[in-house]
C-alpha cells in the first residue's frame, strides 16, 4: 500500500514540473505601442515662388501673356497679364499702343508668348503673385515681369506716335464724346454699344456719312462716359491730316510727309495698297488706289 501510494506521488510531481506553487506568477509585459508614422514631406518645387501654391488644378490650356509697364504715383512699374486667347492677346497689345486706362503708353517690352498651364502661375511666379483681370478669364501678375528674358522695348515709348498725335479734322483718339459733337453734331447713326472682346472695352459706332467720316467710341462700362477710339474718312470728306494729307492726296505726297513714320515691321514696299504711319497696333492707316488716298484710319488693327 506505501509503495502503490508512493508511486502515485512520483506521478503526480512529473506532470505537474518543479514550479513553486506558493510563488507568484510574474506580469506579463505590456507591448510597447509602436511610435507614429513620420510624415513624409511633399516634394519642393523647382521653383521658389510656388513654395506655398496650390497645386496644379485643372485642365492644361494655353495661356497668351505680355509684359508692359502700369501707370503708379512713381511712374511706371512692370506687370504681366495673361489672356485665354490670342486675339484677346492682341487686343492687349493695341491698348498698351494707344495707353489705355492704368497703362504706360507703349510700354510693351514682351509681345505675346504661349504658356501652357492650368493657370499661368504654376509655369511663372506662383498662383499667389497673380489676381484675376478685370477681363473674365484672364489674369494679371502686379509684381514684375515673369516672362523669360529682359524683353525689349517693341512699342517705343518716346518719340513720335502717329496715332496719338494725329489730328484730323480736330478729332483726335480720346477726344471726350460732348467734343466730337462740337465739332461734327450729332451722328445721323448710331450702331448698339457691343463689348470688344479683345480690349474688354464698351464700344459703339457713329456714322457721319455726309460727311464722310466714321467713328468708333469707346467706354470702360456699358453706360460709362465715351471717348473717341478710332476714326476712317473717305469721300466726300474734306479734312485734312496734320501733315496736309486728305482724301485725294498722292502716294509721293503721303511717303514724303510719312515715310520716316512707316511700321518697321511691315515688308510691303512703295506701292502696297496700304501705307501705315505707326504701327499695326495703333497708327495712321492710308488706303491707295491709283496712287491716290482713298481712305484714312486712325486708330489700333486696321487691316
Amino acid at each position: 500500500m506505501s509503495r502503490r501510494l508512493a508511486a502515485i506521488a512520483l506521478l503526480f510531481t512529473t506532470c505537474t514540473g518543479t514550479t513553486d506553487a506558493n510563488k507568484p506568477a510574474t506580469p506579463a509585459t505590456p507591448a510597447t505601442p509602436a511610435p507614429p508614422a513620420t510624415p513624409v514631406s511633399p516634394a519642393s518645387p523647382s521653383d521658389p515662388g510656388q513654395l506655398h501654391s496650390p497645386a496644379p488644378t485643372g485642365p492644361i490650356v494655353p495661356w497668351f501673356c505680355v509684359c508692359y509697364s502700369r501707370i503708379t504715383a512713381e511712374g511706371g512699374a512692370p506687370l504681366t497679364a495673361c489672356r485665354s486667347t490670342l486675339d484677346e492677346c492682341h487686343g492687349l497689345e493695341k491698348a498698351v499702343a494707344a495707353g489705355k486706362k492704368g497703362m504706360v503708353a507703349r510700354s510693351l517690352t514682351h509681345r505675346c508668348t504661349e504658356l501652357r498651364a492650368a493657370h499661368p502661375g504654376d509655369v511663372h511666379g506662383g498662383r499667389e503673385v497673380w489676381q484675376p483681370s478685370k477681363k473674365p478669364g484672364s489674369w494679371l501678375s502686379l509684381s514684375a515681369c515673369h516672362l523669360p528674358g529682359e524683353g525689349e522695348l517693341v512699342q517705343a515709348g518716346t518719340g513720335p506716335n502717329p496715332m496719338g498725335d494725329e489730328v484730323i479734322g480736330g478729332l483726335r483718339i480720346g477726344l471726350p464724346a460732348a467734343e466730337v459733337i462740337k465739332l461734327l453734331g450729332e451722328p445721323g447713326k448710331r450702331g448698339r454699344i457691343e463689348e470688344e472682346g479683345a480690349t474688354g472695352e464698351w464700344v459703339q459706332s457713329w456714322d457721319y456719312k455726309d460727311q464722310g467720316v466714321s467713328i468708333s467710341m469707346s467706354a470702360d462700362t456699358r453706360k460709362g462716359p465715351q471717348t473717341l477710339h478710332s476714326l476712317r474718312i473717305a469721300a466726300p470728306s474734306a479734312f485734312k491730316t496734320s501733315k496736309d494729307i486728305g482724301i485725294g492726296s498722292t502716294r509721293k505726297a503721303v511717303l514724303a510727309a510719312y515715310g520716316k513714320l512707316r511700321d518697321p515691321e511691315d515688308p510691303s514696299g512703295d506701292a502696297a495698297e496700304i501705307f501705315i504711319a505707326g504701327s499695326i497696333y495703333g497708327g495712321v492707316f492710308f488706303t491707295f488706289k491709283a496712287d491716290k488716298v482713298l481712305e484714312i484710319f486712325v486708330g489700333a488693327g486696321a487691316e
